[in-house]
């Protein structure tokens, strides 16, 4: 937008200003000199291993396991609210936690070959004493970054498993003694806390979110808001519409929809308001815009890299796969504020606050260039780690052409802090899911779990769908959309595909719900940081977003039954698909609004979302009904106003 300051080379708060500046703090200056170390560690480590290659599995792992829980640890200290209030007496236990986890680390490295191979079934007493810290540290640190509900998960299956043979139904089993827990959760590489979630973050997520924090500190986002204003300031609802656009490019980087919602709404939402969106209207705009982002390529937050990991695909096709669903949630939030704004008279931005296409793509080229890189490479075939550094390098030359843009030493530290924070929840949520795993593998209480959700649906698979969006729904109350993605796919995917669900279907289908929770009431958090800025109440922004993002609610499930929504199929179908979602949006928003052209009665409402619904179910018979139905509601409603 025409005045936004530059940002600085570092966040206001940040470790990076602690370490730079002199300002005062309230705790000793060699605590982020100590966290900085860290995040330098953590950049390093994993741009030269992207690069040149990992360590073995086992050692690679663990390094990364380790550095995110030392850091973790300082970012999320006990009995403080942020690393830079006053020390209290539980420092001391952080402190020791750390010493812990670094003496258990150092411990394994130096004979990890015999630790995680010869020893992994006959281990000795201190192997499951390093075991047992890790996994306590690791379910403490996951309490504390991202709550209760999924600790509390691990916790159950960890005491079922022990007292299992004292339960009943598919509780009941054989009990595993916690050595057995501690050889399978920690000692094997690709059992439990090791396992796939932990490997992708390992090889190449923790690259991407790096590259994330430069294209953050670089000015991506500002870029991306003044490109969306170039694009549609200008028309009716244009402050809105260019909340839609720029919140959904700024959302694929960010790693929650709630964070995104705090980032850019903090100035779209009172721009909404000022020029005539009632708060509920510009806070849903703005929750919409923000989650759905997690599904915008060539990005997608992180959930879409562990989503190739399981299904064994690459990464772009996951990519490729998201765009149909994602361009349609997108239509339908923009049609829906331009026929809010159509029905409330609402004019665009004046000209003078409008800046030139051609000036705003002059100016922020250097931040766009790098995603032409890595969508190339990424089509090259080349491996995700590599893609991740030479992103970060292509960023880093582009951003040099212009001052503006140009990258310090400073806003390097920063790039890295950004991408450092951001993974320790991505890597401890795989980590506290992988000892949700590791209980699975050696008692098997995963198949019974799968077995008693096919047995509760009674093998139909729309009921075991609607207990899988329900699941998504609440667990996404209390935890982040890659926790809550893994796990739903050791727990619900597995009795999604016995029912008769597309194992690719069933992942989207999770994946997307898992997305669609931050703004369904009442427990979206989405919904709840809107609320804060907006000043409107929770339910109606929630109300209002899904009326907004009802694509999300509905695609799901017309995926399971025709995966030609997610481009699958024959090319001309998946071209009427995604035209016939298009116009479907249309329809459906000018129901809810009550305006296409003109004010519709009740009558016409009711037949425009029904024709709009038709549209989204891929059938080429729906298709032909849904538009005959729509544009007949259209001529009675044009001619009527006549």
């Amino acid at each position: 937008m025409p005045g936004m300051k530059p940002k600085k080379s570092w966040g206001q708060g940040s470790v990076t200003e602690a370490v730079l500046t002199d300002n005062e703090l309230c705790v000793p200056r060699l605590i982020p000199l100590v966290m900085m170390t860290f995040i330098v560690m953590i950049g390093l480590f994993h741009l030269f291993t992207g690069y040149f290659g990992g360590l073995s599995p086992y050692p690679q792992r663990l390094v990364t396991l380790s550095l995110f829980i030392l850091l973790g640890l300082f970012f999320y200290p006990l009995g403080r609210e942020t690393w830079k209030s006053k020390l209290t007496p539980w420092f001391f236990l952080d402190l020791a936690l750390a010493l812990a986890v670094l003496a258990g680390t150092i411990y394994v490295l130096l004979d990890w070959e015999h630790f995680s191979a010869f020893r992994m079934s006959s281990s000795l007493p201190v192997d499951r004493l390093v075991s047992s810290i890790f996994i306590v540290v690791l379910l403490e640190l996951g309490r504390r970054c991202l709550g209760w509900p999924i600790v509390a998960i691990s916790l159950f299956f960890l005491l079922v498993n022990l007292f299992s043979d004292h339960l009943w139904g598919w509780l009941y089993g054989f009990p595993v003694s916690w050595k057995m827990t501690c050889e399978v959760i920690f000692m094997q590489p690709e059992a439990g806390i090791f396992s796939i979630p932990l490997t992708v973050c390992t090889n190449y997520l923790v690259t991407f979110l790096i590259f994330v924090g430069f294209l953050l500190v670089s000015g991506v986002d500002r870029q991306f808001v003044l490109l969306a204003n170039a694009l549609a300031g200008r028309y009716s609802g244009g402050p809105a519409k260019v909340a839609v656009i720029g919140s959904a490019f700024v959302g694929m980087m960010q790693g929650a929809p709630s964070a995104n919602v705090a980032a850019t709404g903090s100035f779209t939402i009172p721009m909404m308001k000022k020029l005539g969106f009632d708060p509920a209207t510009a806070g849903a705009v703005e929750s919409c815009a923000s989650t759905g982002g997690q599904m915008v390529p060539p990005i997608m937050g992180s959930t879409a890299f562990i989503i190739a990991a399981f299904l064994e695909i690459s990464y772009l096709e996951v990519c490729a796969n998201a765009l149909i669903p994602s361009l349609i949630f997108y239509c339908c939030v923009i049609f829906g504020v331009h026929f809010y704004s159509q029905r409330k008279g609402l004019s665009g931005l004046p000209a003078a606050e409008v800046p030139g296409l051609a000036k705003s793509l002059a100016q922020g080229w250097p931040v766009f260039l790098p995603f032409l890189v890595l969508l190339g490479l990424m089509a090259k075939g080349y491996g995700l780690g590599l893609v991740g550094v030479l992103s970060v390098v292509s960023l880093w030359v582009a951003s040099s052409f212009k001052k503006e843009t140009r990258l310090t030493a400073q806003s390097v530290l920063h790039a890295l802090e950004i991408g450092a924070k951001t993974g320790i929840v991505v890597t401890i949520a795989c980590a506290v899911v992988g000892i949700i795993v590791g209980t699975f593998y050696v008692s098997g209480l995963g198949d019974r779990l799968s077995t008693a959700i096919v047995s509760a649906s009674g093998g139909n698979l729309v009921l075991g769908l609607l207990l899988t969006a329900a699941a998504c729904i609440i667990l996404g109350m209390g935890m982040v959309i890659p926790a809550v993605y893994l796990m739903m796919v050791y727990i619900s995917i597995p009795a999604l595909i016995e029912m008769g669900a597309a194992p690719i279907a069933a992942h989207f289908f999770v994946f997307m719900f898992c997305v669609v929770a931050a703004i369904t009431p009442p427990v979206g958090l989405a919904l709840y940081v809107a609320s804060g800025i907006s000043g409107a109440s929770v339910m109606n922004i929630g109300w209002r977003a899904m009326r907004l993002g009802v694509p999300l609610f509905l695609i799901p499930f017309f995926i399971v039954w025709d995966p030609v929504l997610l481009g699958l199929g024959n090319p001309w179908l998946v071209g009427l698909a995604l035209l016939s979602g298009l116009i479907g949006a249309a329809f459906l928003e000018a129901g809810f609004e009550g305006w296409f052209i003109k004010k519709a009665n009740i009558l016409q409402r009711v037949f425009f979302a029904l024709a709009g619904a038709m549209l989204l179910v891929p059938e080429p018979f729906t298709d032909l009904a849904g538009l005959l139905l729509g544009l007949a509601t259209f001529w009675v409603n044009t001619r009527q106003q006549k």
